[in-house]
């Protein structure tokens, strides 16, 4: 009985493990964007966070340009 409980233990914490790595991977996918749409937002709306050029500003017009 508790070899049954341990290998099923295993496989939850296996899932677990799946789990975590698909969240981690759709996060990191998902971040870039999310990051180049509030950069876009806040340009739009004129909100300045530093004096000058933001540091985003050269990369992000080099991919929209």
């Amino acid at each position: 009985m508790q070899l049954h409980n341990q290998a099923s233990e295993a496989r939850v914490a296996s899932l677990s493990q799946r789990a975590a790595a698909m969240q981690a991977m759709v996060f990191v996918a998902i971040l870039p964007p999310a990051i180049a749409v509030a950069y876009l937002v806040k340009s739009a709306l004129g909100i300045n966070l530093m004096a000058g050029p933001s540091p985003l500003h050269n990369l992000l017009y080099h991919f929209v340009r």
